[in-house]
């Protein structure tokens, strides 16, 4: 154990830097999560009785870069007539060609799922 005060001094110091940093952003928490319990009406009357509390809370949080936010949002559409063209290749016909396009087409105009809009056009003009 000799030799080993520098080491626990270390960890106890960043452990309260830690703290330090993070009870701002603790504390937000904590109001955060109070306001949410009150009724709107009590919510606005705390939220003005404590204004500069709140602002200063606000203003001393750790603010969180993407990664810590849950990353940036993003959604990526895929093109299902193309998809279907292309995964037909060459054993696509003139009918599944049409029906794609009538598809593509009511799924714009009804803003329906192209699948359901596909299926659909397949039944209407199958006779069995």
């Amino acid at each position: 154990m000799q030799g080993n005060g520098f080491k626990i001094g270390s960890i106890v110091a960043f452990l309260a830097l830690t703290i330090f940093y993070l009870y701002p952003s603790i504390q937000w928490g904590l109001e955060q999560n109070y306001i949410d319990s009150l009724s709107p009406s009590e919510a606005a009357q705390y939220q003005e009785e404590n204004r500069e509390k709140l602002e200063s809370l606000r203003e001393n949080t750790l603010s969180l870069g993407l990664d810590l936010q849950g990353g940036m949002h993003v959604t990526l559409e895929v093109g299902v007539p193309q998809l279907m063209r292309e995964l037909a290749g060459d054993n696509a016909d003139e009918l599944l060609h049409d029906v794609i396009d009538v598809a593509a087409q009511r799924s714009l105009e009804n803003d329906t799922d192209f699948i359901d809009e596909m299926v659909a056009e397949f039944e209407s003009r199958d006779a069995n």
